[in-house]
């Protein structure tokens, strides 16, 4: 019969050192509006997020140590404070513009628009949140406590090694604050002085070409189905959908279609070629056995 292990935490339970504190509670919701922000804006943008868990912990091990002397208990408040209000703000942006797609009229406007304010919205993520925390308190226990040795959450452990790390000082915090200048260096180079391309070389190095004219195909192919689709459903809802995928996978298309053009203006005929050759062996499926493309 296998033992049980004990795990001991970072922070006796009979040590008294401050928690639940106004500043935490403060500098947590801060994190959150900012993170929040930063998450409904890339979320609508780019349809994807990035989890704030852990930057917020390495902000709070910076600024809360350095200039309000916070205990790694205050830390990991504004860690999580913090990081559920990015998570409702993900959340947010996820399902709510889901409604105003299917709240559409055969006229193609939606009637659903009216209704979602800043108010309403608001309501829904304050409510999603109690839901959220009240239905960890009888999770935790069966998900974290007795599967502490099973269940490693990789993001969670890095979380409590920054700000195991901030505590103890020293080599350990230095590491963390390393990695934070260094991304910080490499920002400012990309983005403000443009040395680093945001665009990696290699898409448009001639060995790489073939690929883009594969992508540009399956995009167009794409593209067309779902035009072929939006004119064959009657139901607005999924008209609208379809619609709405065609018009992306156009634009995907002519995101590739520029790299192809500056591989073109690079290399020349030999991109050419290398173009003409995948589009003979994309239109026909029996010129090889392989699969060229998902599509």
């Amino acid at each position: 019969m296998n033992e049980i292990k004990q795990f001991q935490p970072f922070v006796a339970a009979e040590t008294r050192m401050k928690e639940f504190t106004v500043r935490a509670i403060v500098m947590g919701c801060i994190m959150g509006c900012l993170f929040g922000a930063a998450t409904v804006y890339l979320a609508l943008k780019a349809g994807l997020t990035v989890s704030a868990s852990i930057p917020i912990a390495v902000i709070a091990i910076t600024i809360g140590r350095r200039f309000f002397k916070t205990t790694i208990l205050e830390n990991n408040i504004i860690q999580t404070t913090g990081s559920a209000s990015e998570s409702i703000a993900a959340g947010v942006a996820f399902t709510l513009p889901g409604f105003l797609f299917l709240s559409i009229a055969e006229d193609g406007q939606s009637v659903g628009a009216e209704y979602f304010n800043y108010i309403t919205i608001l309501v829904l993520a304050i409510f999603g949140g109690l839901l959220g925390t009240l239905m960890m308190i009888p999770l935790r226990r069966s998900l974290i406590v007795k599967e502490h040795d099973t269940l490693p959450y990789p993001e969670g452990t890095a979380c409590a090694s920054v700000l195991k790390a901030g505590e103890k000082g020293g080599d350990v915090a230095k590491t963390a604050f390393l990695g934070v200048g260094v991304a910080l260096v490499y920002a400012f180079l990309q983005r403000i002085f443009h040395v680093i391309a945001e665009v990696p070389g290699y898409a448009t190095s001639l060995k790489n070409i073939e690929t883009l004219m594969l992508h540009f195909c399956g995009e167009i192919r794409l593209n067309h189905w779902y035009r072929r689709a939006a004119e064959w459903h009657s139901e607005p809802v999924i008209k609208a959908i379809y619609e709405t995928l065609a018009r992306d996978e156009a634009r995907h298309g002519g995101a590739y279609l520029r790299y192809m053009k500056k591989a073109m203006q690079k290399f020349g005929d030999e991109a050419r070629a290398a173009f003409a050759k995948v589009g003979v062996l994309m239109a026909s499926a029996r010129r090889t056995a392989q699969a060229l493309h998902p599509t």
